[in-house]
């Protein structure tokens, strides 16, 4: 009985010791943000223009949204927006204007999440969702595995001339010229260049492995100088985009 009630005692003062901050005091570095026991958290979206408005997914609760950073969060109907791997596209200029995917179909919010409405005459998109930060009426989505474009902000879609295979991630070159707008896409079977807004692929390999694609990012300066990043099976590579070759980064 003595050893049960110490330890008992033990586990109190442990428990006291590690008792997480409130986050009220400025002295503290630590606190909960108000998001908690949904689940391993998934698709994090933060708006372009404004950084205080996030979505993110959970999988045993659903699609959350906060438009005051991570103070106070609302969790979507299920009947609105379930639960899935495509996470929520933010207008790179209107704040309260947002896309997501639901059971497939494109949806659209203009009013911060309150309200939803179907957008679009493609049945079913199954990858991710890009809008151009410059002229947001280019859009891509994957669909069947294949790249649509969109030219009026998602209204129609069309299916571009391009690769087959599941899309992990698109990426834009700032512009202005929509006609002649740098577009990447990465699949598992490849990384693609467009530079007529997606209306034509081709394949970016040199150097690559004949490995799957996992996962895909890079960014520009001025000119023509940008890097692009591709995890191809368990391997790290890097692209200078001047030089079109694909290096291994040990």
């Amino acid at each position: 009985m003595r050893l049960i009630n110490l330890q008992i005692l033990i586990a109190a003062l442990l428990l006291h010791s590690c008792t997480i901050p409130s986050g009220n005091s400025d002295d503290e570095l630590y606190g909960m943000i108000g998001l908690s026991g949904g689940g391993v958290i998934t698709n994090v979206a933060v708006s372009p223009v404004d950084d205080q408005i996030i979505s993110l997914a959970t999988n045993m609760s659903g699609v959350f949204f906060t438009y005051d950073g991570p103070k106070q969060w609302e969790m979507l109907d299920q009947s609105v927006l379930r639960y899935g791997r495509v996470k929520p596209c933010f207008h790179p200029s209107e704040p309260g204007t947002v896309y997501a995917i639901n059971g497939g179909r494109l949806i659209i919010s203009w009013d911060s999440s309150k309200t939803w409405k179907s957008i679009g005459n493609i049945d079913y998109i199954d990858g991710p969702v890009a809008i151009h930060s410059d002229m947001p009426e280019l859009m891509l989505c994957s669909s069947g595995n294949r790249i649509w474009q969109s030219l009026d902000a998602g209204e129609n879609w069309q299916e571009t001339a391009g690769p087959t295979g599941r899309v992990i991630d698109f990426l834009f070159r700032s512009g202005e010229d929509l006609s002649a707008v740098d577009c990447y896409a990465a699949l598992t079977t490849g990384i693609y260049f467009s530079g007529d807004a997606g209306e034509t692929w081709a394949e970016l390999s040199e150097g690559l492995p004949d490995k799957p694609i996992r996962a895909f990012a890079g960014g520009f300066g001025s000119g023509d100088r940008g890097v692009l990043y591709c995890l191809a099976g368990n391997d790290f590579y890097r692209m200078m985009t001047e030089t079109g070759r694909w290096e291994y980064v040990t």
